[in-house]
C-alpha cells in the first residue's frame, strides 16, 4: 500500500483546506500526519484502465487534493464520489504520482490487465450443448477481476470435427455465433476456438485456443 505523508488540514473546510494546503507545502511542511493513496480494488495499477484510487486518513477518505502524475498517466477525479480514476496508457521507465512536494513510483505495480475467460464452463473437457445453443455469443470475462472492462472479441476461427472427421469451419468476426453454426453442432462434436484474438487495453492480444467436446 503507498504511504503518503502530508499536511494536517482535514478538520477545515474544503476552500481553506486548499490554501492551507498550498502554504504548508510552499514551506516544506509536509510531515505532520500519515496519508494512504489506495487502489480501491488491487495492488496492481493495470494499463489501459480506469484504475479508482482513493487518498485516506485514518478513517476518513480525503477529497479535492490535487494529484499530478508522469506523461503516460491520465488522472481524473470525481467530486460525487471522491475517488480519483489513475489511468495509466503505456509502461515507462519511471512511472509515478505526486501529492504535494512527495513523488511516490509506481512503475513496478503498473501491469496489464489478465487474460480473459469464456464466460461458458468446461468441466473436464465437456461443454453442455444448450450453454451454448442458449448463448448470444462468445462473451469473456476478468475471472476474479473487480473491474468493469469490457473485452472486445476481434475474430475466433470455429472448427467443428465430429467422428474424427472435419465438417464445418467459420471464421466469426463480431463474437455471434452463426444459426447455422448453433444448428449444427450436437453431443459428441469436437470444437475448436482458435486463434481468439481480442482488443486488449494494451492493444490487440491472441489467447490460447479452447478445445472441447459437446456433451
Amino acid at each position: 500500500m503507498l504511504s503518503i505523508v502530508f499536511p494536517l488540514y482535514t478538520k477545515f473546510k474544503f476552500g481553506v483546506r486548499v490554501l492551507l494546503l498550498l502554504s504548508l507545502n510552499s514551506y516544506g511542511l509536509n510531515s505532520f500526519c500519515q496519508i494512504e493513496l489506495v487502489n480501491t480494488k488491487l495492488p496492481q495499477y493495470f494499463i489501459g484502465i480506469d484504475n479508482p484510487v482513493i487518498l485516506i486518513e485514518g478513517d476518513d477518505t480525503l477529497c479535492g487534493v490535487r494529484l499530478n502524475a508522469s506523461s503516460n498517466i491520465e488522472i481524473n477525479y470525481s467530486k460525487d464520489s471522491c475517488v480519483y480514476y489513475v489511468k495509466p496508457r503505456n509502461q515507462l521507465t519511471s512511472s509515478f504520482i505526486e501529492v504535494g512536494h512527495r513523488k511516490f513510483d509506481i512503475t513496478s505495480r503498473l501491469d496489464l490487465i489478465p487474460d480473459p475467460v469464456w464466460e461458458v464452463p468446461i468441466e473436464n473437457g465437456f461443454v453442455n450443448l444448450n450453454d451454448i445453443k442458449e448463448s448470444l455469443g462468445f462473451i469473456l470475462r476478468l475471472s476474479y477481476f473487480e473491474y468493469d472492462v469490457r473485452i472486445l472479441v476481434r475474430s475466433i476461427h470455429i472448427t467443428v470435427i465430429r467422428n474424427n472427421k472435419f465438417i464445418y469451419s467459420e471464421q466469426m468476426k463480431n463474437a455471434t455465433y452463426s444459426n447455422e453454426f448453433k444448428e449444427l453442432i450436437r453431443v459428441g462434436d469436437l470444437i475448436d476456438f482458435s486463434p481468439i484474438i481480442i482488443n486488449a487495453p494494451e492493444g490487440e492480444r491472441t489467447l490460447e485456443s479452447i478445445r472441447f467436446t459437446i456433451k
